[in-house]
């Protein structure tokens, strides 16, 4: 018997007319919008996999061979994954490209369907996060690449923060499911524009090297 398929459908729905789109998974995934996109372009990446890691021995831990950053807020960016530290037990890894890896770790859990995850990328995305958070994206606690979490419209985030070309700000936000659309809403009535994955991986890769 052949196994069912799984459909899995993200929480955001951006306005305009794709131009490509392609199968990930189970998610229908937007490359590129037929209109194109400016900046600051808004990006939906909830098909992206993340995942949740407490364990009490968290600096003994290396998954996928990267070491757990030391402090709360630091972010080790490599291999196309960012993994986080949140606090003494607690870490996220975001799978943000490449191929997706596998991990076999105590008290890991995958999080991905329970979120919305949006990015932020390219000129004037500081300006437009300043109109909604409180958070300082611009002189955050620990050097970028980082995460912070607080409110962004008084819902609780993730951000992680990312330094573009010419020092421009990035932001990858996560939120809970039922909340994504109305984030994408009013960064879009904000001045962003919709784009798609290829918009995102073009940025991601610029950063990472």
């Amino acid at each position: 018997m052949n196994a069912p398929k799984i459909y899995r459908l993200s929480p955001i729905k951006l306005p305009g007319q794709p131009a490509q789109v392609e199968q990930r998974g189970g998610w229908p995934v937007i490359l590129e919008y037929a209109a194109g996109s400016d900046y600051p372009a808004l990006v939906d990446l909830s098909h992206h996999g993340r995942w949740d890691l407490q364990n009490s021995r968290l600096d003994e831990l290396r998954p996928a061979g990267l070491d757990v950053p030391a402090r709360p807020g630091e972010v080790t960016l490599a291999q196309g994954l960012a993994l986080s530290r949140l606090n003494r037990v607690q870490a996220v890894l975001w799978h943000l490209w490449g191929p997706e890896p596998s991990f076999d770790l105590p008290g890991l859990t995958e999080i991905t369907d329970g979120q919305a995850l949006l990015a932020l990328i390219g000129p004037g995305v500081g300006e437009l996060l300043e109109k909604v958070t409180d958070l300082d994206l611009a002189r955050p606690p620990v050097k970028r690449p980082c995460l912070l979490q607080g409110p962004i419209l008084r819902l609780a985030c993730q951000v992680l923060v990312l330094e573009g070309g010419a020092g421009e700000t990035g932001a990858l936000i996560a939120a809970e499911r039922g909340y994504g659309s109305g984030l994408a809403a009013t960064f879009l009535r904000q001045g962003a524009s919709p784009a798609g994955e290829e918009e995102f991986q073009r940025w991601i890769k610029a950063v990472s090297v």
